[in-house]
């Protein structure tokens, strides 16, 4: 097996090292043409994504290169922290190809708060993975750059407060020895609950980027991915009179486009009703659909599942009809916008390499899984959870929402584990 591994590693890495190097060509000349406009995909929800949104608009040709050399940045220091050994000339090629990979550099070259949030999540991860391979030289300094990051993507992206307490719970769990002798343990838990009572305190001084949602945002979010998108059918045979009466004019509208759900079906209730009563129709609606539709709510929740888990793949499926979400729809067109022709080829391709070195980063897997140590399986144990409550928590987000820009640093990870697995090291 481990001979197989060897030779499956000897080739993968010249196509790795070839794919990346194409890949990169048709994303610098995708960048020249898309380079001039601008895309705003909104401000996100988080705190410094609102009050830098203005500026950032203001100077998008600059903040367009800034994500991207923050993507390159952390894409370098990442693979330098899991593989050591690797030359930094390959860490450096393997980073800017894997940021140059369509879906990646789309959001780099976009306004959004996804990509230096994505970016500090993807450093976040590989530095946990890092430290929990060398936990017995972890020191309370390591332990605070990781901190670090936790706390400035939370106050990009809300969601990724909950994401980056998994690396940073698995570390401090692992290398309490090292963190917590004598008295440091009072240093460590006042520079932990500092670090997370910025991210709450600046999200509570701004209720509408409150990054702990009360329970009428809860519960609506878990309707609306229950509900939609038969709610066109469920509000004729299932819904109270009085509900059929409030959206008799827009509930068409609603079937057709799952973000008005948040935009005109939210509003409309609480206006009408309160949150109270709101989330006592919420409960009641979602009630009805599990009893009619139960088998279908759950299919597609995995299904939104595993398109967060492999974008490409979701992305294939979503041109042959096999998946319907109007982002992946919408993002796909704004990358064709400029460069048709171009933009098409460099998708494919781009997809092309990503399953050929899921492929085989699985196949590798199966092969060299026997004989690792407990510190390397659980820093693999540490990403995994962590990916997984990112794709969780983003498919609770609602149904018909799948949006790879939330999850883009699952495909980075995975090229970079690929590149760690198949490239060939110093010594």
């Amino acid at each position: 097996m481990k001979r197989a591994a060897v030779a499956l590693c000897d080739i993968f890495s010249k196509i790795i090292i070839i794919g990346f190097g194409i890949q990169t060509i048709l994303g610098i000349v995708w960048m020249c043409y898309n380079m001039p406009s601008l895309r705003d995909l909104g401000v996100g929800g988080g705190f410094a994504g609102t009050y830098l949104h203005a500026l950032a608009v203001e100077i998008y040709p600059f903040v367009y290169l800034l994500q991207l050399a923050a993507g390159v940045g952390v894409g370098f220091v990442t693979l330098k922290a899991l593989a050591p050994k690797l030359s930094w000339q390959m860490c450096l090629y393997a980073s800017i190809g894997v940021n140059f990979f369509p879906m990646v550099l789309q959001c780099h070259m976009s306004i959004t708060p996804y990509s230096l949030g994505g970016t500090l999540l993807l450093g976040e991860i590989g530095l946990g993975a890092a430290m929990l391979r060398q936990i017995d030289t972890l020191s309370l300094r390591k332990f605070c750059r990781m901190t670090a990051i936790w706390c400035l993507m939370s106050l990009m992206v809300p969601m990724f407060l909950y994401v980056g307490l998994v690396p940073i719970l698995a570390v401090a769990i692992a290398g309490r020895k090292q963190l917590l002798p004598g008295k440091k343990w009072v240093s460590f838990l006042i520079l932990l609950l500092a670090f997370g009572g910025i991210s709450l305190g600046l999200y509570g001084a701004d209720p509408d980027n409150a990054v702990i949602p009360d329970r009428e945002e809860a519960a609506f979010h878990l309707c609306s991915r229950i509900i939609w998108p038969k709610i066109g059918i469920d509000y004729y045979y299932g819904w109270p009179e009085e509900l059929q009466e409030l959206y008799k004019e827009d509930i068409f509208q609603i079937t057709f486009y799952a973000d008005e759900m948040e935009d005109l079906f939210r509003p409309m209730m609480l206006g009408t009703y309160g949150k109270d009563q709101a989330i006592r129709y919420y409960h009641a609606l979602e009630k009805f659909a599990l009893s009619s539709n139960g088998t279908l709510i759950a299919r597609q929740a995995l299904g939104d599942f595993g398109a967060y888990l492999c974008a490409p793949l979701a992305l294939i499926l979503q041109l042959r009809g096999r998946l319907s979400s109007a982002y992946v729809g919408r993002n796909y067109e704004a990358f064709l916008e400029n460069a048709p022709m171009l933009s098409s080829v460099y998708m494919n391709f781009a997809i092309a390499l990503y399953l050929l070195m899921l492929t085989g980063l699985v196949i590798m897997v199966l092969c060299k899984v026997s004989g690792k140590g407990k510190k390397t399986l659980s820093a693999v144990w540490m990403s995994l959870i962590t990916i997984g409550l990112l794709c969780l928590l983003a498919t609770l987000r609602g149904a018909g929402l799948m949006d790879y820009k939330i999850t883009f640093v699952v495909t980075e990870l995975v090229m970079l584990v690929g590149t760690v697995m198949t490239a060939k090291q110093k010594g």
